[in-house]
């Protein structure tokens, strides 16, 4: 099975438009216990990061991308599909997005979830002592207990560019 993150055009050139076979062979395979809760992928999975695996013409495909694909519609080759529910395994057209992984980001950070999630509160102190202060980025770093570069991302508005 394969883990390569696959293209929206590999998965529309998958699901032809008439393809009932198909869609029934995918929803047999997901939990439906509550039409508003999620909707459990229960076969394959990644393993390097748990989402829903789906075998289309030999080739593994993200499960959440497909439920989207089918009821939703086209994934614009720049988005991707994010999860409001933050469950991998979850497949259930209404709480999926198309999105950007910065908005994907965003969410993580909303939540808590986020590698990096430092208080925004520290995030905002960084970027207005870097501004008004006569402080270095490595100041800043050694004191907040960081990396330069992380103490450089925030201050360029790269990262938690949305504070």
């Amino acid at each position: 099975m394969s883990t390569e993150r696959p293209t929206s055009n590999s998965i529309a050139k998958a699901i032809p438009e008439d393809a009932a076979h198909t869609r029934e062979r995918f929803w047999e395979k997901v939990d439906i216990a509550d039409k508003d809760g999620c909707w459990e992928w229960q076969r394959a999975t990644f393993p390097a990061n748990g989402y829903g695996a789906f075998n289309i013409g030999g080739k593994a495909k993200y499960a959440h991308r497909i439920a989207y694909r089918m009821e939703i519609g086209s994934i614009p080759p720049s988005k991707q599909i994010n999860h409001i529910c933050d469950n991998p395994l979850c497949v259930n057209p209404s709480h999926l997005y198309c999105g950007t992984h910065q908005d994907n980001m965003r969410d993580a950070v909303k939540r808590g979830q986020h590698a990096d999630s430092r208080p925004l509160e520290t995030v905002r102190e960084i970027r207005h002592r870097y501004n008004t202060e006569e402080i270095t980025q490595r100041e800043l770093a050694d004191e907040y207990s960081i990396s330069q570069s992380a103490v450089s991302k925030i201050v360029r508005g790269e990262s938690y560019e949305f504070i």
